[in-house]
């Protein structure tokens, strides 16, 4: 690390950052993080009281220090530049990622901030010089979430026509490429790649450690191909044990042809109560009383459009409902015992972090924080 990289941590009030960042440095057997909760509604297409009926800043600065202070290595966004069609309208407020990331840096100390980023919508110039510039606010604490573009309708807002599928890997491959020699290049270069052009690009200062995190969805054979040579973490979609514990492993076996380590993480919606019986009466209240049903059923038909793939072979309403319920990943619900219980197993199938949603992302995460964690850490999940 630089000796301006060292004064401006000093400065602005952090400790001098690592050599790598804390998410990877992280010794906790599972790493956590809460997600998707800078936009309306959540990741919960219900009526139920609680979810995140509008957005607010004094909202969403509450909820990154409550996650800070529930242990969560990270927390992460999702992209979203328009909502769905339906009465609850899912996602149609929505906070941008990069200024979001940089806001909620200089809220919290410790926690990971992820930027959800559309490849083909932000330039790597652009990137590269958002990446550092939050980097240097949050001391070392700075991810991007890289989304190579799925959702047609929101393309369209900026005359952009999708690639197709397998294409947009090979423009984010490139596009990391590019960001990476950005951050590296201490002389002015030329870029002349199939995607993107440059003459005498730099980018200063660079990174305070390596490079920020680099996170991507690897669900298809094109995104597990790129997600295994160039991300840290990979998200993947498994709706069980057996296909989350192969997932696993083909993955991390890719990126190991390619010299490195990576970690698996997924989606997983938590509802812990007090008993099983009464996470369940909040469960069906959640989804059969006040679900919003026609939501739902447009968000999966606008995904199958945009030639997502990491729903095919699930069955449709299983997936409807698991949309309600706050994800199409894993449900963490029951008492905080039996949800440390499913934890363990996801843990044990190879799964390395968990992007966690809740219905009520307040409540849940002083729950989570006075009644899961101190389980969860007896069971040697977390540090």
């Amino acid at each position: 690390m630089t000796s301006q990289a060292t004064e401006h941590a000093k400065s602005s009030g952090h400790a001098d950052p690592p050599q790598l960042p804390p998410l990877l440095r992280s010794k906790s057997r599972l790493k956590l993080a809460s997600f998707c909760w800078n936009v309306q509604r959540g990741n919960t297409p219900s009526f139920a009281e609680g979810v995140i009926a509008t957005l607010d800043w004094a909202q969403q600065r509450r909820i990154a220090v409550a996650s800070e202070a529930a242990g969560m290595d990270a927390i992460i966004p999702i992209g979203r530049w328009k909502g769905i069609q339906g009465k609850s309208q899912l996602w149609c407020e929505s906070y941008e990622t990069v200024a979001w990331a940089a806001a909620l840096a200089e809220a919290t100390r410790r926690v990971t901030v992820f930027s959800t980023v559309h490849v083909p919508l932000l330039h790597p110039v652009r990137a590269a010089k958002s990446a550092v510039t939050i980097d240097h606010i949050s001391g070392g604490r700075f991810g991007f979430n890289i989304v190579s573009g799925w959702n047609e309708a929101e393309f369209k807002m900026f005359g952009k026509p999708q690639r197709p599928h397998d294409e947009r890997y090979a423009e984010s491959a490139e596009w990391v490429r590019f960001v990476e020699k950005l951050w590296t290049e201490k002389s002015e270069f030329d870029w002349a790649g199939k995607y993107y052009q440059a003459t005498a690009a730099i980018s200063e200062p660079v990174p305070l450690g390596p490079r920020p995190v680099l996170m991507s969805a690897g669900s298809s054979p094109a995104g597990r191909v790129f997600a295994a040579e160039f991300a840290d973490i990979v998200f993947i979609s498994a709706p069980n044990l057996e296909l989350v514990r192969k997932a696993s492993a083909e993955l991390k076996g890719m990126a190991a042809r390619h010299g490195r380590e990576i970690q698996i993480w997924i989606e997983a919606g938590v509802l812990c109560c007090e008993t099983e019986k009464e996470a369940r009466r909040q469960y069906n209240y959640l989804v059969n009383e006040k679900g919003d049903w026609e939501t739902a059923e447009h968000l999966v038909k606008g995904f199958l459009s945009g030639g997502g793939q990491s729903i095919d072979g699930m069955d449709r309403n299983v997936i409807i409902e698991g949309i309600i319920a706050g994800t199409r990943g894993h449900q963490l619900l029951g008492s905080p015992e039996q949800v440390t219980e499913k934890m363990v197993e996801l843990s044990d199938a190879g799964v390395d972090g968990l992007a966690l949603v809740w219905f009520d992302y307040e409540s849940g995460l002083e729950t989570f924080r006075e009644a899961v964690r101190p389980v969860a850490v007896r069971a040697g999940l977390l540090e």
